[in-house]
């Protein structure tokens, strides 16, 4: 009986869902990469930097072919020229999507480097191209798509202040006894500023991100365990994301 209430917990019917998806399983990875990271560095664990490269290996095998889901979702959005999105909020999301698609192709000539498919030498040509340093070429188209996503999201963050001073305008000439007016004025700045909070919280997202590869890069020398920290909180959001995503 206990055993049942156990198994059939609703909780526990979530978490079966979120596991049974590709990206709750990549996102649960990534956090334990990151936190590997961080356990490698404080403890000098050889035990934990073994486990973050297995880790992000099999990120990699997880992520086979998705630079399609964002090529898709780009042609979407900049097809959709007749949203009510913010033009701006737009066309960085299709720039995010196209460098992510570019960033997460890279990283698959990455995996067949690790596999041995293709040869690892910096001066091997691949189809004609001279394969220079892929590994940082998908760190800069990463950073792209990073810059591309605060673009949107400080443009996001302006147009809800923007909304809210007019709402609020528009609230001072609404007559007291208008209560049904009132009422739909509140619901539209809890909205709002749900759309603020979920802009600041992306914008967060990206900058912790950005840690991560400019340190890639060698742009920033940050500690290892600074990195690894970016890398689980910016994880742990990720995880939210798809959790709330699982019906």
């Amino acid at each position: 009986m206990v055993c049942d209430t156990f198994v059939y917990h609703p909780w526990v019917t979530h978490l079966i869902k979120f596991l049974d998806t590709t990206a709750g399983r990549e996102k649960v990875l990534r956090f334990l990469q990151y936190l590997s990271r961080f356990i490698a560095f404080t403890s000098k664990s050889v035990k934990a930097k073994s486990l973050q490269l297995q880790f992000l290996l099999i990120r990699k095998v997880l992520r086979f072919l998705k630079p399609l889901n964002h090529i898709q979702l780009a042609s979407k959005l900049f097809d959709n020229k007749l949203s009510s999105q913010d033009p701006v909020v737009r066309l960085a999301n299709v720039a995010k999507n196209v460098f992510l698609a570019i960033y997460l192709g890279l990283d698959q000539i990455n995996l067949l480097r690790l596999f041995k498919i293709l040869p690892v030498g910096s001066n091997v040509k691949i189809n004609g191209i001279i394969n220079y340093k892929v590994p940082r070429w998908a760190n800069y188209f990463w950073l792209f798509s990073i810059l591309s996503g605060i673009v949107s999201d400080v443009r996001s963050i302006q147009t809800a202040d923007f909304e809210l001073q007019q709402v609020a305008l528009e609230d001072s000439k609404i007559d007291d006894s208008e209560e049904g007016s009132i009422r739909e004025t509140e619901i539209l700045i809890k909205k709002i500023r749900q759309a603020k909070g979920g802009a600041t919280r992306k914008l967060v997202w990206d900058l912790l991100d950005s840690v991560i590869v400019l340190n890639n890069l060698n742009y920033m020398k940050s500690r290892d365990d600074v990195v690894g920290l970016s890398g689980v909180i910016t994880s742990v959001f990720g995880v939210q994301d798809v959790w709330k995503a699982i019906k």
